[in-house]
């Protein structure tokens, strides 16, 4: 983590953490290490993190306690600076369970070292330690000034660990009050929302989230970001329909990316981005020179799954069967791997139109149906009508195909309740609800 400014509350509550760790772990009381130095009611002040001691008394307790680490924060506490990248990661394990244990109510320092634990989590992709510490700050500090910080880092944990619809409720109340944001989190927030919006299939409000997550980039330099939103701008397009204004978006976050260092993930993700939107305009030979060069990274097995169906489709239009079905069966594996129901879902659903005996495609089908039960309601939809033409065309538990249909019914009304203009043509409809 780099350098910040802290408060002196903030080196409050790291000092008393971490004398209250030395006395538990020799088992010593606060009498005999307050002893000709300080009162132990000043002590259990200075332990609970309420009162920061002056640089002479914790040199004092620094000595009589031999700890190198408070021997570092006397030099922080003369500077009032400190630098989280001299603590190691244990270190900041135990002052984010010194935090989430706390039964006391927070001070300003607890809520700034959380927000710096959090930041610390975000930046290393420690999501799970993200999403503990956040709500448990959201409890001690829901307030205007850092209720939105902590409901975007627990959103942004939610996020990350798949659960769309809880991160969706959580980053909108973060947004209620994302004046009190950075100029930084405030535009990774609008991504964020464009993100997830654009992950279930709300596409007006992805563009409009996105637009202003891109422009908040760009006025901040960051161009990372700003390649960032680029990318997704390129994703809602190619997702409407609109391929050429979608290369364009993804030509321009790849070239951008490659000026800033970015990673083999990064790359691979754009490289794959590129190699869709190629094959969306027929330009079968680009498309598979992109999956290349993505599948030459290190990478992710979302993105190697969406490479290698990239791949079966373009093989199966020049009529390589063989290549056919060794990349959907990778594309498979890769999905399986990946663990994210909707690359699962849509993977196998290509692969119950591409693996060649009945029995595979049944076993595809089967699999999209089972991943997407609760929640993608479009992907969930077609499941259930491809393994009902499969159970008509094989002749197989023909009574359960028509109950499919209807299940498909269900979940595209479902999908398209998403959209306030159709939601409100269909309350007009002559379907009879009722009988559903």
């Amino acid at each position: 983590m780099s350098k910040i400014n802290t408060s002196q509350s903030l080196l409050a509550v790291i000092i008393g953490h971490r004398i209250h760790e030395i006395r538990q772990t020799r088992h010593l009381s606060q009498s005999r290490i307050a002893h000709g130095i300080i009162g132990q009611s000043m002590m259990s002040q200075i332990e609970s993190g309420r009162q920061l001691p002056s640089v002479e008394t914790l040199r004092l307790i620094s000595e009589r306690l031999s700890d190198p680490i408070l021997n570092t924060y006397v030099e922080m506490l003369q500077t009032g600076n400190m630098d989280l990248e001299l603590l190691s990661s244990k270190e900041n394990e135990e002052l984010a369970c010194f935090l989430t244990s706390n039964k006391t109510a927070w001070t300003n320092g607890h809520l700034q070292l959380a927000s710096q634990l959090c930041e610390h989590y975000y930046a290393t992709d420690q999501y799970e330690a993200l999403g503990f510490l956040s709500e448990a700050a959201i409890i001690n500090g829901l307030d205007e000034t850092w209720g939105p910080i902590f409901l975007y880092y627990h959103g942004t944990a939610l996020l990350f660990m798949g659960n769309n619809t809880k991160s969706l409720s959580v980053l909108s109340q973060a947004e209620h009050n994302m004046s009190s944001l950075s100029n930084g989190m405030r535009a990774r927030l609008l991504y964020s929302l464009g993100y997830i919006y654009c992950q279930l299939d709300i596409y007006g409000a992805a563009m409009w989230y996105v637009q202003q997550s891109k422009s908040e980039f760009l006025q901040l330099s960051d161009l990372p970001g700003y390649a960032s939103s680029l990318g997704l701008l390129g994703t809602v397009q190619s997702r409407l329909g609109r391929h050429p204004d979608a290369q364009k978006s993804f030509e321009g976050a790849y070239e951008i990316m490659l000026k800033c260092s970015s990673t083999d993930q990064q790359l691979a993700r754009m490289e794959l981005n590129l190699a869709n939107v190629c094959e969306s305009l027929n330009a079968s030979k680009e498309a598979e020179t992109w999956c290349k060069m993505a599948l030459g990274r290190d990478t992710d097995d979302m993105t190697r799954s969406s490479l290698h169906s990239i791949l079966a489709r373009v093989n199966l239009g020049t009529g390589n069967s063989f290549l056919t079905v060794h990349h959907m069966r990778q594309a498979c594996d890769s999905a399986d791997l990946s663990n994210d129901p909707r690359t699962i879902a849509m993977t196998y659903i290509l692969a119950s139109g591409i693996l060649p005996t009945p029995e595979q495609k049944i076993a595809s089908a089967r699999r999209a149906y089972d991943v997407t039960i609760s929640c993608y309601e479009l992907q969930h939809a077609l499941a259930c009508e491809i393994l009902s033409t499969l159970y008509i065309k094989y002749h197989i538990d023909l009574p359960h195909a028509d109950d499919l249909r209807n299940e498909a019914m269900i979940s595209y009304r479902a999908y398209i309740s998403k959209e306030i203009s159709l939601s409100k043509a269909l309350e007009f409809t002559a379907i009879d609800r009722e009988n559903e």
